[in-house]
């Protein structure tokens, strides 16, 4: 779902402009609603995409908030397997986007877009890591007594869908997915202007 999202996602280029062009500071908010409106309303096609991606975020979403910890953690070290089997074809892509990216954006772009064995190594890494901590699901926040004997609790529970614009660097993208599925959320990630 998600490499088709992304394919689909290349072909709306009016959209990506707005959604690239650092419209989303907090006080640019009404600007950027306006021009995502504008973009969206453009193309009716963008309409039935954005809706579909919803829809498939909101049913993921239903699905990954039941997961025990332990399934939760199957999938985090399934995705650290697949890193590592293919960590060769993913260098060699990594490295044709590069490539192709060299002319348009500066040295220091091009470094943080850079994978190698290090790099990846790191990913792993960070796998690791978040699969070693404990689930951030169900701890009781806060306790309250009220006067009439009720007991009031604050307990952690997923958001459900969050969607994430951020700058594209490989890691992040791993990052961002893991730490969403550790907490029991889907998520909508949007790469920022470098990656088009």
């Amino acid at each position: 779902i998600l490499k088709s999202a992304i394919e689909r996602e290349l072909q709306f280029s009016s959209l990506h402009h707005y959604m690239s062009q650092g419209y989303f500071a907090l006080q640019d908010y009404t600007k950027a609603i306006k021009h995502i409106r504008l973009a969206l309303h453009s193309d009716p096609e963008n309409v039935t995409y954005l809706n579909q991606l919803g829809e498939n975020s909101v049913i993921a979403s239903n699905k990954i908030k039941s997961l025990t910890l332990d399934e939760k953690n199957a999938l985090l070290e399934s995705i650290s397997k697949s890193i590592i089997e293919d960590r060769s074809d993913i260098i060699k892509a990594n490295d044709k986007d590069v490539s192709e990216a060299q002319e348009k954006l500066s040295k220091s772009m091009i470094d943080r877009l850079q994978l190698n064995e290090e790099r990846i190594d790191g990913i792993i890494q960070s796998i690791e890591t978040v699969i070693s901590l404990p689930d951030p699901i169900g701890n009781i926040l806060f306790t309250n007594t009220r006067p009439n004997g009720m007991k009031v609790e604050r307990v952690s529970v997923p958001l459900g869908v969050v969607g994430i614009i951020y700058e594209s660097r490989p890691n992040v993208t791993v990052d961002a997915s893991i730490l969403c599925l550790k907490s029991g959320n889907s998520v909508i990630l949007r790469g920022g202007s470098e990656s088009f």
